[in-house]
């Protein structure tokens, strides 16, 4: 009888550190209107085991990490499915994901903090 240790290797889809599947493909900063500081940035995933799209809108410091304030993400396929997190969050607003095979997807974030400051930030041009 022969002994050993099976490896293995782990799946495409395993969970990143912000909880979106699959591969970083993108990476933004969402800037304050006025004074230009960074007030979170956005991460978007792809899996390729699943064919989904992931996103998460996530604050810095400047945008006040750990104070609950309005916070959202939404994601689209043109001409196809989206999904949104929208609300008071202190860390991050998703992760969302869809599928979009075939589609162009676009994101869109937006940051407040009690402090009043705002930056919002929309992108796209992902096709698969």
């Amino acid at each position: 009888m022969l002994g050993g240790v099976i490896a293995m290797a782990p799946t495409a889809s395993a969970a990143t550190q912000y909880g979106c599947p699959g591969k970083k493909i993108a990476s933004y900063s969402v800037t304050e209107r006025n004074e230009g500081f960074n007030l979170s940035n956005v991460y978007l995933y792809y899996d390729g085991a699943t064919g989904k799209n992931c996103v998460v809108n996530r604050r810095t410091g400047l945008g006040e990490f750990g104070t609950r304030a309005r916070l959202e993400v939404h994601l689209w396929a043109v001409g196809g499915q989206s999904a949104s997190d929208v609300g008071n969050f202190a860390e991050q607003a998703g992760p969302i994901s869809i599928s979009a095979p075939g589609r162009c997807i676009r994101v869109k974030a937006v940051v407040h903090t009690v402090s009043g400051y705002y930056g919002d930030l929309e992108f796209g041009g992902f096709c698969g």
